[in-house]
């Protein structure tokens, strides 16, 4: 798990080792408990997996801040479920991981994305993949 990266993202916020201790703790007392993973974005740019045409050969700073650990880690801590979503960007987020980051975060949408309710998302087709 980042903290690093919740930190800079979530100023404040406990440190996603104690929200998976917290979550623990409830499930082995017989609450109803589930995870949600929201990614900010599966390593790689938008088409990478599903576009036939995707140029492989460009290169994009990769995103260093998702792992598919978090799902073995949720686990590891006896949550019994996960819901996982690809997180919706908003102009105002966008510089605001920018400003955190230092990522240019428009990189990892496809040419021509489509935003819905003015926000940049992944494809339906690469949102299926993962």
């Amino acid at each position: 798990m980042h903290q690093e990266l919740t930190h800079q993202l979530e100023p404040g916020a406990p440190a996603p080792s104690k929200r998976l201790k917290a979550l623990q703790k409830l499930t082995e007392h017989g609450f109803w408990t589930t995870a949600r993973i929201n990614l900010l974005f599966p390593i790689s740019p938008d088409g990478y997996y599903t576009n036939p045409h995707f140029d492989h050969a460009q290169p994009v700073q990769p995103f260093n801040f998702f792992s598919w650990d978090m799902l073995e880690v949720t686990a590891q801590h006896k949550v019994p479920r996960v819901i996982v979503g690809v997180a919706w960007l908003y102009g105002p987020n966008l510089r605001f991981m920018h400003k955190a980051l230092g990522y240019v975060m428009r990189v990892y949408f496809a040419q021509g994305v489509k935003k819905e309710r003015k926000a940049l998302r992944f494809s339906a087709a690469e949102t299926a993949y993962y």
